[in-house]
């Protein structure tokens, strides 16, 4: 492969143009020959300093024999699109080593008592181009772009709560809309209110994303405030009951509940043709790899649902799990609230947060019979206009939620 790591040095001394993708993509254990290896630590050492060279200058620092020198012109003969020119060395060289340092692996792996099977997944990765996505960036361009935005209609979504379905005005794709809570207030009986307001022509394109329940669990959930009934009445009484229009209703609704990265779910909507996605919850989504903190993590997947939603274009219902340094479960949510939990309220472009004053278990039971069934609901983040909080009714039986009150 002498000739083609000449080529590839020959085209970013020639082509400035291609330096940002040749210097993403080698180093200096790139190469095997030490006079490449020699001419690239030069080159590089000239960028870092943002410093430009020519042939000449090369030539002047390098201590190679000046044969070698004079031979990497050669190699640019017939060089068109250099791009492609170098992406097509730079990868015929990835490939070639990683097939060799494979079956090497491969061969020293199967006579180890437990295999590394990470080193395999290390040289498989190396085989990767990293390159900048292309994009437009012309003003004209994004200005029609602006008026295409402006066009663009709001789709027919409502929470079914009428203050916040009021004050937002309707959803864009693009957006994501998160849901903050404890644990055991009720954010998934709140999605699944979400979903029920969905009218049918959008089931098709929905898709509800589950890390925390089965399938069943969550059928079940979905019988319990379809028929208003309590879980035990629904063991006894499901095979009475008149499914066909609650079958009807759901049926072109898509339900997943295995572990998946951001990535992965990104793909499964572009296969599954998916606009709106459900997710229960944030921190239960697969970690794309392991060994930064849990706010890291956190963050990360965040940046990475706002780039699924705004490059696929997908409304995204993102369900938040709230920690103990939130709170417990009847304490007011607050929009600092989510910054325990990584990015989310600088991307979501519409926060909701829920919490159950019954569940203050310094209430007397007088009070708390009072409060019995209540749920406070706060649009604690509006990018269209103002917030706004109200009493909702959460009713203990059939999970069934509805708003009584602006407060």
């Amino acid at each position: 492969m002498i000739e083609t790591e000449k080529a590839i040095l020959a085209t970013a001394i020639e082509y400035p143009e291609t330096r940002f993708f040749f210097f993403e993509n080698c180093d200096q254990d790139f190469f095997i020959s030490p006079h490449a290896q020699e001419i690239f630590k030069t080159m590089r050492d000239l960028y870092l300093e943002d410093r430009d060279f020519t042939w000449m200058t090369i030539i002047d620092l390098c201590e190679v024999p000046s044969s070698y020198m004079s031979s990497l012109p050669l190699t640019l003969q017939a060089v068109h699109n250099t791009h492609l020119f170098m992406r097509q060395n730079i990868s015929l060289i990835k490939n070639v080593r990683a097939k060799k340092n494979l079956l090497r692996e491969i061969h020293k792996e199967a006579e180890a008592a437990n295999p590394d099977f990470e080193q395999i997944q290390q040289i498989i990765a190396g085989t990767k181009i990293i390159e900048l996505e292309t994009e437009d960036h012309d003003f004209q361009s994004a200005y029609e772009e602006y008026l295409s935005w402006r066009e663009k209609k709001t789709i027919n979504i409502r929470l079914g709560l009428p203050t916040f379905d009021r004050w937002i005005g309707g959803f864009r794709y693009g957006e994501i809309i998160s849901i903050l809570a404890r644990t055991s207030v009720g954010k998934t009986f709140l999605a699944l209110k979400f979903v029920q307001e969905i009218q049918e022509d959008l089931q098709a394109a929905t898709g509800f994303f589950s890390f925390e329940m089965p399938k069943p669990a969550i059928i079940e959930r979905m019988l319990q405030t379809y028929f208003s009934l309590w879980r035990e009445d629904l063991a006894l009484q499901i095979k009475e009951l008149k499914t066909e229009e609650f079958k009807r209703k759901y049926e072109k609704l898509k339900l997943y509940t295995h572990p998946y990265t951001i990535s992965e779910i990104s793909k499964i909507a572009e296969r599954d043709r998916l606009k709106i996605v459900f997710i229960d919850f944030l921190q239960l989504v697969k970690d794309e790899d392991g060994g930064a903190s849990a706010y890291e993590r956190t963050s990360k997947k965040m940046r990475d649902l706002k780039h699924f939603a705004m490059s696929k274009d997908v409304l995204i219902f993102l369900l938040v799990q709230l920690s103990r340094k939130a709170g417990s479960g009847w304490e007011v949510v607050t929009i600092d609230s989510a910054r325990e939990s990584g990015q989310i309220e600088e991307l979501s472009d519409f926060i909701v947060g829920a919490w159950n004053p019954s569940l203050n278990p310094n209430l007397s039971e007088v009070k708390k019979q009072m409060l019995e069934g209540s749920l406070k609901l706060a649009l604690l983040k509006n990018k269209r206009g103002p917030t706004a909080s109200i009493n909702a009714n959460f009713s203990k039986k059939s999970g069934k939620i509805y708003e009584m009150e602006e407060s």
